[in-house]
């Protein structure tokens, strides 16, 4: 199910995205897959942009064991909470460590998702942590850095598989492995067929798994020519997001 609220969605776009990510960051921490909630989520559309919705879903479960470590840190409650609640509380902070929001924006749109959600009654106790974490900040952030799960964003099994493996390199690994990836361009294959051309050269075959560019850091470089033929797809493999360009 994902939560719709029509008076929401016109007063606090934010408020019906963090819901939406919520209910889906909730049922991959019981143990379904993100991307198969994610397309399901496409088969049911939803007002708002998908884009939107994958990034906080993919950002916040990319925090995952920081964000229990915090709600740990700041609440009595922790673990005992609703799940659905608790989620939210994960997307809000990262929607608040994202910059892409103002934090006043963020801690209000999170209480009217409790609303959108049907949990009126946590908008305080979701009010009153955020307010917290952005007060104690700076000390919390001392407390979380002795907690390997917090501070390196990964599960425990992993940090210590890579611990034994790379004895020297471990934190630089799990340092990588938080970076953003590569960007790729690629045809789009839903759309083209082997009867169009290469969309790079005015002759030649069509190869519809070419890469037209790629971009190891995401950093910004110089524009390649247009195509002049063809559908694109810009592709960012983790977050799984896809932009279809003609």
């Amino acid at each position: 199910m994902v939560f719709r609220s029509r008076a929401a969605n016109v007063l606090a776009p934010l408020a019906e995205a963090l819901a939406a990510a919520a209910a889906l960051v909730a049922r991959v921490a019981a143990g379904r897959s993100l991307s198969a909630e994610l397309e399901r989520v496409e088969r049911d559309p939803m007002d708002g942009s998908r884009a939107a919705l994958a990034d906080l879903c993919y950002g916040t479960l990319r925090r995952y064991g920081r964000s229990q470590a915090i709600v740990a840190a700041l609440s009595r409650r922790a673990g005992t909470t609703d799940p659905l609640v608790e989620a939210l509380l994960w997307c809000s902070f990262y929607a608040l460590e994202s910059g892409r929001y103002a934090e006043y924006t963020v801690v209000d749109q999170a209480a009217r998702a409790c609303v959108a959600m049907q949990r009126s009654g946590a908008k305080g106790y979701v009010n009153a942590l955020l307010r917290n974490f952005l007060r104690a900040r700076a000390g919390l952030e001392a407390r979380l850095g002795g907690d390997e799960v917090a501070h390196h964003w990964h599960p425990k099994w992993w940090i210590g598989r890579l611990q034994a493996a790379y004895p020297a390199a471990w934190e630089q690994v799990l340092a990588a492995g938080n970076t953003h990836p590569p960007m790729c361009l690629r045809v789009n294959v839903r759309r083209e067929t082997s009867s169009k051309q290469n969309p790079t050269a005015e002759r030649g075959s069509f190869d519809p798994q070419m890469i037209l560019a790629y971009n190891p850091s995401r950093t910004s470089s110089a524009p390649t020519q247009a195509p002049k033929f063809g559908g694109l797809v810009v592709e960012t493999n983790m977050d799984g997001v896809e932009v279809f360009v003609d």
